[in-house]
């Protein structure tokens, strides 16, 4: 039996503790299944507007370039793990589009520090904070 990683669960975010440049989502949910060497991610986002987006990723924390499905912002990432931190850097068309880093804190909170780039322009900064469902 492999020992339970803080990472795994489902996570759901918390708009009032977050700070981000551009206007919240309604809602966000993030399912996590990790170990030391892999992560996968299904992201559920509703925009204001209703419009909802669903990101997949499976990825190892190799640093190696790995699919995503479903987003507008990166159709890959690289992923290096570094005990409670992840960290990520994905990728539109080979261009670096976003880079983030994920840290879990008492098992009950997980705070998602971004920044999203066009070209080399950062167009969007944010710290989601998400709690454990």
């Amino acid at each position: 039996m492999t020992a339970h990683d803080p990472f795994t669960g489902t996570w759901i975010f918390n708009p009032e503790r977050s700070t981000l440049s551009t206007p919240p989502p309604q809602s966000w949910v993030q399912e996590i299944h990790a170990t030391a060497l892999t992560v996968e991610v299904e992201e559920t986002i509703a925009s204001q507007d209703g419009l909802k987006s669903v990101v997949t990723v499976r990825a190892r924390s190799d640093g190696q370039d790995y699919p995503v499905i479903g987003s507008a912002v990166v159709d890959s990432i690289a992923y290096q793990r570094e005990s409670l931190r992840i960290i990520g850097t994905g990728k539109k068309n080979g261009a670096i589009s976003i880079r983030e880093t994920v840290v879990v804190s008492d098992e009950i909170l997980m705070t998602l520090t971004y920044a999203i780039f066009v070209g080399n322009k950062e167009v969007a900064t944010g710290i989601a904070i998400f709690e454990r469902a």
